[in-house]
């Protein structure tokens, strides 16, 4: 049975994404995201901030991460493969569809070896849905779900709308977002599977934070790309000379809300710290192989590793310090160590296996899209 919808306003195919719309991932990567709020950050939280140097992890000749009782043994990744396919003619401006395959996986270490325990993919249909009438809108969802593909109705953009490329860009950028939301929640499902074994999340906590209990879980997140560098400017000096898995100092951050803006409400605070995958001589650029991990500020207070005295922080006490540096070793001995794979230097090898998982279930090549222009007679 043809779906009728997009004929009936004039769709028409895009056979290659539009040229200005970000780039599809088929990396499932979560970025550093979060310039656009202003953290309050404690540089002085393990060592005064003029006192900082490049630390290397000091852990006894004998110790093992893989007898290390917080070592992580499950890794999440998601992935967001798609692109612009159609476009409408709306009341008043075009509106571009995006068709998607996105996923969620969790891989978890068994007798040394990482299978996949869990994964969970969905196909998606992301677009502007409030230029149309909403029975007709209801109608193409119910028919896209026999098909198994869900509608993601995008947000309508607060302003004037016309049919100029600026307009068709931002509402191509839209769908790009909400078809990552969607993905986020899938990993977020993939991490509550079971919060209580220590877990390393492809990304910031905050995009995961609806999986875990962000005082009771060992949840740790690895972000492998930085859109902003939280450090002042000793800090950030430093942190282009770190050499092979060493790390900076630990400081931890959250989101200043006096201002009363909602949306910053609630933001997960963090402890959190800079480190160097990438070997000496393959760290070409000043920034490549640098990682930032984070933890749950809430878990690593409940864990006794912050000193405190008449109910103020003083800072990371000589427990904290050591997991921070097993944690630090540990997700060094995780790095990804083929050097074929293009982001080998900022990667870590589970999630490198996890991505690859999640693909396997994907469609193969255009099938997809085919599939879509078929059922819907473009």
């Amino acid at each position: 049975m043809e779906i009728g919808f997009l004929k009936n306003y004039g769709g028409q195919r895009v056979e290659r994404d539009l040229p200005f719309s970000p780039p599809s991932s088929d990396e499932g990567e979560q970025a550093d995201d979060t310039a656009e709020q202003k953290p309050v950050v404690n540089f002085d939280l393990e060592v005064p901030r003029e006192k900082w140097f490049a630390r290397n992890p000091l852990l006894p000749s004998e110790w093992r991460a893989r007898d290390w009782a917080n070592r992580p043994i499950r890794f999440v990744d998601g992935k967001d493969v798609g692109q612009t396919v159609a476009w409408l003619r709306g009341r008043d401006y075009p509106v571009p569809v995006r068709l998607a395959e996105i996923g969620g996986v969790a891989m978890r270490v068994v007798d040394e070896e990482l299978r996949r325990e869990y994964a969970e993919v969905k196909r998606v249909v992301a677009m502007d849905t409030s230029p149309f009438p909403w029975d007709e809108v209801e109608d193409f969802a119910i028919a896209l779900r026999q098909y198994e593909m869900y509608l993601l109705p995008t947000t309508q953009p607060g302003q004037e709308m016309s049919y100029d490329f600026d307009v068709l860009e931002k509402l191509t950028k839209a769908t790009r977002r909400r078809t990552s939301y969607e993905m986020g929640l899938l990993e977020e499902l993939a991490v509550a599977q079971d919060n209580d074994t220590p877990t390393v999340v492809d990304g910031p906590l905050k995009t995961h934070e609806g999986g875990f209990d962000t005082l009771r879980s060992p949840i740790f997140g690895v972000v492998k790309s930085q859109r902003r560098t939280y450090l002042h400017p000793q800090g950030q000096m430093m942190l282009y000379d770190l050499r092979t898995g060493r790390r900076t100092p630990a400081f931890s951050f959250q989101y200043d809300t006096s201002s009363g803006d909602e949306k910053d409400k609630g933001r997960l605070p963090v402890v959190s710290w800079y480190m160097r995958l990438a070997e000496e001589d393959d760290a070409a650029m000043p920034s490549l192989g640098i990682v930032r991990v984070e933890v749950s500020y809430k878990w690593f207070e409940s864990q006794g590793y912050l000193s405190q005295k008449g109910g103020e922080e003083i800072g990371v006490n000589g427990l904290g310090q050591e997991f921070i540096d097993q944690l630090t070793r540990t997700v060094f001995e995780y790095r990804c160590r083929e050097r074929s794979y293009r982001r080998a230097a900022n990667s870590l090898h589970p999630i490198v296996r996890a991505e690859a998982s999640l693909g396997a279930m994907f469609s193969r090549g255009n099938n997809l899209k085919q599939e879509f222009y078929r059922l819907t007679g473009l």
